[in-house]
């Protein structure tokens, strides 16, 4: 213990550590086609300074990282391996050093040679990574992943996550037979892409399924994701969302719409309002980015002075009703800037009675064409 706090403090003042720490894998021990029969394929590496300030070894090593100084680092991790497992250097055949320089020329993400990725410290571990807010494999960019050492979790995770993920929810398929009544949980991966999304409309299955009670939607997150259980079917929901005059009446903070264009909602269509924050009023607009009637309606909406943000509604058909997927992600400005727990919490909760108000109108228009008259005021 004592030499590893001697090591980190070496480097956090920029000294080349005489006695280096290295982490050090037998990979043929794990995989037997590393080497030939009878040999063994050994890995390891050490970490040094950025910018080398002094060598406390004896090798006068600079940070040039020629061919001598790459030697000399690679003679003293040897030396270390062989204070623990003497024998060592004796059954060495052959070795491949590489140098900070090289492993960046080698992969763009590893700067100055960082492996992981960026810096190992605590404000780049986890959720962190590479900033607040981004600490997922999902971008603001639609069905667009990152998977590399520089986004979260970090180095020395595969990225392969998005493979195995099930398909976003526009795109989603049935994996039980027509006519038949769907689980009570998520629909499992693997089906046929050619087979649409059907339920039974039978009334055990009105309510939502147990994962849809969850605050979060099951196996994808986003920066603001939410969902709302709506007591009526897709093809209503999507006459609330299709109406551009009516989102005064569940968007909140909407004062007035100033404008709808006559294509709304086809793609590109713009819609222009009034907002209001206390005293103070702005003026904004959103444009249709991506349109799948009675599905998933997609818009890039101006917030000044915050910025633009992405929002996303997606329509899943429950049986008579539908679960209705919210996810909202700042693009621009301020909001994209800031973007983290706090922000998170103020935009979930706007959402939460946006996905309400939007719940009210559409149920609400549902019962005025299929309930008689009589029957609307019954308690």
């Amino acid at each position: 213990m004592d030499e590893l706090s001697d090591y980190a403090l070496q480097l956090s003042t920029r000294r080349l550590p005489r006695l280096p720490f290295a982490l050090l894998g037998q990979m043929t021990t794990a995989d037997p086609t590393r080497s030939p029969p009878g040999t063994e394929s050994a890995w390891a590496y050490t970490h040094v300074p950025q910018t080398i300030k002094d060598d406390l070894g004896p090798d006068a090593i600079t940070g040039r990282w020629d061919e001598r100084e790459a030697h000399a680092m690679a003679e003293r991790v040897e030396r270390q391996v062989e204070r623990f497992a003497p024998g060592f250097r004796d059954r060495i055949t052959a070795r491949r050093v590489l140098t900070p320089p090289v492993l960046q020329s080698m992969n763009a993400s590893l700067v100055g040679g960082a492996i992981n990725g960026g810096t190992t410290a605590l404000h780049q571990q986890f959720v962190f990574r590479p900033v607040p807010g981004t600490g997922r494999p999902e971008t603001p960019v639609s069905r667009l992943y990152l998977a590399s050492s520089s986004a979260h979790p970090g180095g020395g995770v595969h990225g392969l996550a998005v493979p195995t993920r099930p398909a976003p929810p526009s795109a989603r398929t049935d994996c039980w037979p027509a006519g038949s009544s769907p689980p009570a949980s998520p629909p499992p991966s693997g089906c046929s892409p050619d087979r649409r999304l059907t339920t039974d409309p039978s009334p055990h299955h009105a309510r939502p399924p147990p994962w849809a009670t969850r605050r979060e939607a099951p196996r994808r997150s986003r920066m603001a994701r939410r969902q709302q259980f709506i007591e009526c079917p897709p093809e209503q929901v999507w006459a609330v969302l299709a109406d551009g005059h009516s989102y005064a009446e569940w968007v909140v903070a909407t004062r007035d719409i100033e404008h709808v264009d006559p294509a709304w909602p086809a793609v590109g269509a713009e819609l222009r309002y009034a907002v209001g924050l206390g005293p103070l009023t702005f003026r904004d607009s959103c444009t249709v980015r991506i349109c799948e009637p009675r599905a998933r309606l997609e818009l890039e909406a101006e917030a000044s002075p915050f910025g633009a943000a992405r929002i996303a509604f997606t329509l899943i058909p429950w049986g008579d009703n539908t679960l209705v997927l919210l996810d909202e992600h700042p693009l621009t400005g301020p909001g994209a800037r800031l973007q983290g727990p706090p922000s998170e919490l103020v935009l979930n909760l706007r959402n939460r009675r946006l996905l309400r108000h939007l719940a009210q109108v559409a149920v609400g228009q549902y019962r005025q064409r299929t309930v008689p008259p009589e029957q609307l005021h019954r308690p």
